[in-house]
């Protein structure tokens, strides 16, 4: 089965995280938010998954608008409680 390759960013810091492969069966729309470790901000949170160019430079438009600043709180909590 074909795979394609999503990039992800940090909604906590707003870099560029790991980008995962994702079966073609198994996309998810733009936007999603995926729990993944970022080698930025070295923490687990929630990073929003970019599958074109295009999703990036929304991503990046919405913050650098402090759309994310609540959510990325959240997640950081959240994820701190969790043991993985």
């Amino acid at each position: 089965m074909p795979v394609v390759i999503n990039e992800f960013y940090c909604i906590n810091c707003g870099n560029k995280g790991i980008n995962l492969a994702r079966k073609k069966g198994h996309q998810h729309k733009a936007g999603h938010l995926k729990k993944l470790y970022c080698i930025h901000c070295r923490k687990v949170c929630n990073h929003y998954e970019c599958p074109t160019p295009e999703d990036v430079i929304k991503f990046k438009i919405k913050f650098e608008n402090g759309e994310f600043i609540e959510a990325a709180k959240k997640s950081i909590e959240e994820c701190a409680k969790e043991v993985f």
